[in-house]
């Protein structure tokens, strides 16, 4: 039997937390149901996984350095695809799907200045920041030194969530936080 409930709880949950078509709770199965009227099947239950979130590298940028980059993700509009904060979609999914930043996995912060100031994933729409003309604000430059205080700021975010995630009890708070939220939104 289709559990209306189940359904506008997570429609709630994301209008509360959407950005830019991005739900600021974590991933979920995204498919499309279609009903027959009368039907007897019941409803799937999808199964919600939250993937692991891959422990970050050393922080090695100052505080000064983090706070640069939280002002350069917005200037730069890195939360236009990313979600606003590092609150992203969850998950590090590749090929068609932008990334939470929080979860890149060691060879993406090792590939960072070829991604974010080459362009190399231009072709997946991510721009080469460095070089004006792939990116879509032809006077904005992005320089080694903004490059680094993103970077700082990433993996401050990657830390604030991998500590989060190792302890039950922030995780179980959160998620209680994210269902009362959208429940009295609904």
């Amino acid at each position: 039997m289709f559990d209306a409930r189940w359904l506008g709880l997570r429609l709630a949950a994301f209008r509360a937390g959407s950005h830019h078509g991005h739900a600021r709770i974590e991933a979920r199965p995204v498919r499309l149901y279609a009903f027959k009227l009368n039907g007897k099947t019941p409803f799937p239950t999808p199964k919600i996984v939250i993937p692991p979130v891959p422990m970050p590298p050393p922080q090695t940028g100052t505080p000064e350095m983090i706070k640069k980059g939280a002002v350069l993700y917005g200037t730069f509009v890195c939360d236009g695809c990313h979600s606003p904060g590092l609150d992203g979609t969850g998950a590090w999914i590749e090929n068609g799907v932008i990334p939470d930043l929080r979860y890149m996995p060691a060879q993406a912060h090792k590939d960072w200045y070829r991604t974010v100031l080459g362009g190399t994933h231009w072709s997946k729409g991510m721009p080469g920041f460095s070089d004006p003309p792939k990116f879509a604000f032809p006077n904005m430059k992005m320089t080694v030194q903004d490059a680094d205080a993103l970077h700082a700021y990433v993996i401050d975010g990657a830390w604030k969530l991998y500590k989060a995630r190792s302890n039950p009890h922030t995780l179980l708070e959160k998620t209680i936080r994210i269902v009362s939220r959208a429940s009295r939104q609904a």
